[in-house]
């Protein structure tokens, strides 16, 4: 026999509570926050008010997988020393306060992949990411170098502070007010999933480490290396489109013998990206591949930030490789190059580790790579705890005013 089922809304009504204005009783609770305004409800008489919130434009902290492992080992109270969880309070703080996002990437995610308790270290960021997540690399990289192309097709000029001002690195806004509760969704990956993950991170460092052999030779100039890193990697996205091709041919003659996947590769993606931009931008269609082509060859593409980023760590790594260096990068320095590469320029503050923030503190490093971020480490962790402190002594007291009207006391 079925049970009747009573379901109360008055359930997702919760405090602070105020004066209702249509029953005057203490009962005008907050039903939800969405983005710009949130919606308060009386639990008794069901009376409902829309209430605008005021414009956002929080800082956004990216934290590496090793910072991410050690809040997360201060949250189950393993932290000797209490750093990190001191780190983890005023980071809850600022976040409760509506002045910091730390958004999740696919970086986390691939790293986290291996890691024992995965289902917990993914709650664990998510919860500090407040649903916020950067959009996967290969979108931003063709969202620079469509940028760029559209300057180098004279159409619109590049300019730098549009990375940082148009929030387009996400996959959502921002900079709005955050509701109580979060709905995400769960992906299973298979032990094999997670197998080829650990395969293809240690195949990467394997494959660093006869160019790093080279390095410690000191044969090519700080120069030389960056335009060998950066050529290099708009050669591979050539011959990755041309071989993309070829096996696409090769479906379509059915010359194959073996079956071959008909999805684009990255390499092709971009291309595939580029050449609409061309075309949108006024460019014939039996044209638009040979002005892509161009593009990638010319200097302009070494404008990109990724770009520039990527082949000055690498540049970096192989001075300190001819200086005497004998131990080789970690295991997980090439993902945290790309990382790095990618996320730095739409970040207020990036935390690292100490091996990729030592080079991004040298000469020319420190200049070239200057897009207004702060760049905090394992070894200068104390800086990070004063910007935090900056970060909170910066809300105003019209500001606390509504932390306290929306969230009650939830964010002290």
């Amino acid at each position: 026999m079925n049970r009747p089922f009573n379901f109360d809304p008055s359930v997702f009504i919760s405090k602070p509570y105020i004066l209702c204005p249509q029953c005057s009783l203490q009962d005008f609770g907050v039903l939800s926050i969405q983005s710009d305004r949130y919606i308060r409800r009386c639990r008794r008489c069901h009376y409902t008010q829309t209430r605008s919130l005021p414009q956002l434009r929080k800082k956004v902290l990216y934290l590496d997988q090793f910072a991410i492992s050690n809040l997360y080992k201060a949250a189950s109270s393993d932290d000797p020393d209490g750093v990190w969880s001191n780190i983890l309070d005023k980071l809850k703080r600022v976040i409760a306060m509506q002045l910091v996002v730390c958004p999740s990437s696919e970086f986390h995610q691939a790293e986290s992949l291996v890691y024992r308790f995965y289902d917990d270290l993914r709650n664990f960021y998510e919860s500090l990411s407040g649903g916020i997540r950067f959009r996967p690399s290969i979108h931003i990289h063709c969202e620079q170098l469509v940028l760029l192309l559209r300057d180098f097709l004279s159409v619109s000029p590049f300019s730098l502070p549009q990375l940082r001002q148009n929030r387009w690195a996400f996959e959502s806004d921002p900079d709005v007010w955050v509701d109580r509760l979060i709905v995400g969704a769960r992906v299973t990956y298979t032990d094999d999933a997670v197998e080829a993950v650990r395969a293809a991170r240690e195949r990467v460092h394997e494959d660093l480490l006869p160019t790093f052999r080279s390095w410690q030779l000191g044969a090519q100039s700080f120069a030389e290396v960056f335009e060998h890193e950066a050529r290099g990697w708009v050669e591979a996205v050539i011959g990755g489109y041309l071989s993309y091709l070829e096996r696409i041919d090769a479906i379509s003659t059915g010359t194959s013998e073996t079956p071959l996947n008909p999805y684009p590769n990255e390499a092709a993606l971009i291309i595939k990206c580029l050449n609409n931009a061309a075309s949108d931008s006024g460019i014939p269609g039996d044209q638009t591949l040979d002005r892509t082509l161009d593009f990638l060859r010319s200097e302009q593409v070494l404008r990109a930030p990724f770009l520039k980023i990527m082949a000055l760590l690498f540049a970096g790594a192989a001075r300190k490789a001819a200086a005497g260096q004998r131990r080789p990068p970690t295991r997980g320095f090439s993902t945290d190059v790309r990382m790095i590469s990618t996320l730095l320029p739409c970040c207020d503050g990036i935390l690292v580790d100490n091996e990729c923030a030592a080079l991004l503190r040298e000469q020319p490093l420190v200049h070239e790579v200057d897009f207004g971020a702060k760049v905090f480490s394992l070894n200068a962790r104390s800086d990070l705890v004063d910007w935090l402190d900056t970060v909170e002594s910066s809300a105003s007291a019209e500001h606390k005013a509504i932390l306290n009207e929306v969230y009650g006391d939830r964010w002290h």
